[in-house]
């Protein structure tokens, strides 16, 4: 059985599309997926999802996309156990993609030979129908797992710089979803449009990068109460660029309220989770706080590289 975490962001969304850095992290929960011999298929019953690459399907596609970029020997049924919500912002689709090279790998007897760039390139293929021009970090974090900075290559997008971030402190995390996930195509595109006719836009997001700097300070130096302020901070700006909404607002506010350190939305925006930066003494509290009748909520712990 192969695995790969989902993800949140700590810092940096949307601002990653134009080669600003980005910190993510990756969970504990994530999906895991097992290979069997038969007719390509893709199976995930947590999300209702029964497809074939060839039945019209985006999911279909998706992952016919992703078996194109591998031999074509590796091509089987995948069955996957999802830990996490899909459309949420937690790099569902990434971590399906990045589980699955891995299930398909080892049941073909690949797995020692399966390098990073040929597992990046399927996963890029797989991302590419879901969300047109990704960036390529939900699969990076789905691939490496634990904290990471993440710098898109403009010029060349399928090589991002990809760095593993050293901390003295492990990083407590609440994430609630707050609302049923948007389209991160969509909204990747809208804040382009935006960006392109507002320079307040183009502003927040230079902004964001800059905030994504001190952050990376902060968890280096194990200074969490500057990353909360740096969370806090970017969730302004993300305000500010049209991407949050008054559900993701108010489990910010709540988190807050609860004790947290930092919250701010995670992913693209327009609904889906938001990331609550905690201690080890109020994270139970602040995930009780957040929690509702068949809302996903996970609290986790994440120790960055030593």
């Amino acid at each position: 059985m192969a695995f790969a975490p989902g993800k949140v962001l700590l810092l940096g969304e949307h601002a990653v599309v134009y080669g600003e850095p980005a910190l993510a992290a990756a969970t504990a929960v994530g999906v895991h997926a097992v290979a069997t011999p038969g007719a390509p298929r893709l199976r995930a019953p947590a999300w209702g999802l029964d497809v074939r690459p060839e039945d019209g399907s985006r999911v279909g596609a998706a992952y016919a996309a992703l078996l194109g970029a591998l031999p074509a020997a590796w091509a089987a049924e995948v069955t996957l156990e999802a830990g996490i919500p899909a459309g949420a912002g937690m790099g569902s689709s990434a971590a399906m993609a990045v589980a699955a090279v891995r299930a398909l790998a080892e049941l073909a007897g690949e797995a020692e030979r399966l390098d990073d760039a040929r597992l990046f390139a399927a996963a890029m293929a797989s991302e590419g129908v879901f969300h047109g021009n990704p960036s390529g970090l939900d699969h990076a974090v789905a691939m490496h797992g634990g904290v990471i900075r993440f710098t898109r290559d403009l010029a060349r997008p399928g090589h991002p710089a990809i760095a593993r971030v050293a901390s003295p402190a492990p990083l407590h995390l609440v994430i609630a979803q707050m609302a049923p996930g948007a389209d991160t195509g969509a909204m990747v595109a809208g804040v382009a449009a935006r960006r392109a006719s507002d320079p307040t836009v183009a502003a927040a997001i230079t902004e964001i990068g800059a905030l994504t700097a001190t952050a990376l300070d902060a968890v280096a130096g194990g200074d969490l109460d500057a990353l909360g302020a740096a969370m806090n901070a970017n969730h302004t700006l993300l305000q500010r660029i049209g991407v949050s909404t008054p559900a993701l607002d108010a489990g910010v506010a709540v988190a807050r309220d609860a004790g947290a350190l930092g919250a701010k939305l995670t992913g693209a925006g327009g609904g889906g989770c938001i990331v609550a930066l905690a201690t080890a003494a109020n994270r139970a509290s602040i995930a009780e706080a957040l929690s509702a009748p068949g809302r996903f909520v996970h609290a986790t712990e994440v120790a960055p590289s030593a």
